[in-house]
Formats: C-alpha cells, structure tokens, sequence
C-alpha cells in the first residue's frame, strides 16, 4: 500500500512536504515524551510504569484508524471540494508511518527497556530463574538495531522513494509496462490493508485483557487523557499554525491531526513483549484504549473538518 502511494503520489517538485511531516512526526514524539513524563511524575509511576506512560503517549498509531478514515473523508462531500484528497491523504499518513517506525524502534525501544530493580512481582515470579541467561547474538548492536527498523512499510519506502523520483518512471513503466498485472495487483493487495488491520484489531479487542494487569485505572484514563485530549490540543497549535503560515496543505493538516488524536501505536506492545516489560499492563491499556478510542476521535474529526474545511 505504502509502496502505491508513493509512486502514484510523490511530487519531485514538493519533496518540502517530506521535511514537514518528519518535523510533525518529531515534535509529536519529543512533546508526547515531556507530556508522559509529567502524567507519571503527577501519578507517582514508578520506573518501569513510568516508561510505559511516557511510550504510550508519545509514539502514535498510524495504520489501524487513519488508513480508515481516508476512504470515509475522501467520499464525504466535505471534502469534495479538494483535489484528490483521498490520494494524498493516504499518501501522507503513509509516509508519516514510515518515520515514525524508525523512532518505535531506535527511541522507543530504547526506552522500553526494563529497570530490572523495580520490575514488578508478577513479572518476576513470570520468568524462570536462570543463572546462565542466555543473550541473543548480537542484540543490541548496530545491525540487530537496523534490522528491528526495517519493517515492510520501510523497506517499501527504500524502494519507492528513488524510483517515484526518477521524471517520468511513474508514467512510463508503472502506467504503461506494468498497467493491468504486477502493478495492478499491488494496488489491488495494499487496497486491503485498511480492512485486515482493523479486524485484526477486533480480533484482538475480544479476547480482552489479562487478568494479571496491576496497572492502575487511574493511570489508563491519564495515558488516554494526555494521548487523545492534551497531544491533539497541542497538535492543533502546531499543525494550525503552520497551515495559517502556508507550509503545509489542507489535506495535510487535517490527516496530521487524525494521527494525533489517536491512540497508541500497537507496535509499542511488540516492543514491551520484546523486552518482556509491562505486558499485561500494556494489554489492559489497549484494552481500554481502543474500546473506547472512537468517542475522542469522533469529537476530534467533528472539531478538525469544522476548523480546516468548514
């Protein structure tokens, strides 16, 4: 899917676009970090819980719900008005999907990892003793590093971006040569990925969460507060303003806000299984988060279409 979009969609001539949706990315990181921060500093969290919080508010989901919502905007006569919204909606939330997988996994994962002084009881008593634990080869290391970071959506990009730069590739090989096979089909597979995620995510939501959690609710409700509240206010501020000045698009602005009212990126749990860190905590939190996720994000994509295209 990343891969059609960026042959289909990039534009030598607005590569500025890229640099704008790297700096939302960063900034959403940088500030969801300082935010999370203070959530655990006001919650008394302790240092594995604290970087549970901190993680949970500052690495957002770019797959399961934005992917949904271009087809539903792109189609609304909202958005009518637009030139192919739909194209460069999904455009962009791909490619921001790709930056931020990169900081899941050199930031995030980094941050994840356990403080084995305040590792809680149940996790403790979870692993079995082992005087001589065995380390994975090479973990940590710089290669072991780049291979965690390169996940489908990056190495669809590695290829993309060069060939979509190349004048006249996108026309001439993908709209003529390899018209109604091999580029069909990919179009055709990377058009289902919206639907397979989300019921992937149902699948998941049924099971619900495990009963060895101790994460406090107060604490789900601060992480779902400062990720789907306090982030998109901030966002609004940032993304507004660099609209009102003319760096980034309409079409931008309002899918760049959609990332940021929305929950906690699922890869964030990979990274606590990794690391064996706060994972039945982790899954009570997205739980309770993608159960409820759609009333924030509902109100928030009433108050983005109303301040952006009303």
């Amino acid at each position: 899917m990343l891969f059609h979009a960026i042959i289909e969609n990039l534009n030598v001539n607005d590569i500025t676009g890229f640099f704008v949706l790297l700096f939302f990315c960063t900034a959403h990181m940088v500030i969801g970090i300082g935010v999370g921060w203070v959530l655990a500093w006001l919650l008394k969290a302790k240092s594995n819980m604290k970087k549970l919080i901190m993680t949970a508010v500052a690495f957002e989901d770019t797959t399961a719900i934005p992917l949904v919502v271009v087809p539903v905007l792109k189609h609304d006569s909202i958005t009518s008005s637009i030139h192919d919204f739909g194209k460069h909606a999904e455009e962009y939330v791909l490619i921001f999907t790709v930056f931020i997988i990169v900081y899941k996994w050199t930031v995030a994962y980094a941050m994840m990892e356990k403080d084995p002084i305040e590792a809680s009881a149940i996790e403790m008593m979870d692993e079995p003793i082992n005087t001589e634990k065995e380390v994975e080869p090479g973990k940590g290391g710089v290669w072991w590093k780049i291979k965690k970071i390169m996940n489908p959506p990056t190495y669809a990009a590695l290829v993309a971006i060069p060939l979509a730069l190349i004048p006249g590739i996108d026309k001439w090989v993908f709209h003529y040569v390899l018209k109604g096979n091999i580029y069909a089909a990919i179009a055709m597979l990377g058009g289902t990925a919206g639907p397979v995620i989300d019921v992937i995510l149902g699948s998941n939501l049924s099971h619900g969460y495990p009963k060895e959690a101790d994460i406090p609710w107060r604490n789900i409700i601060g992480i779902i507060v400062a990720k789907q509240v306090v982030m998109p206010i901030i966002g609004l501020g940032i993304i507004g303003g660099f609209y009102n000045l003319g760096w980034c698009d309409v079409t931008m602005a309002v899918m760049c806000m959609v990332i940021y009212s929305g929950p906690t990126s699922q890869q964030v749990f990979m990274i606590c299984v990794d690391h064996k860190n706060q994972v039945d905590n982790a899954s009570k939190m997205y739980f309770a988060m993608y159960l409820f996720t759609a009333i924030p994000m509902s109100i928030w994509i009433i108050i983005i279409l109303f301040l952006f295209l009303g």
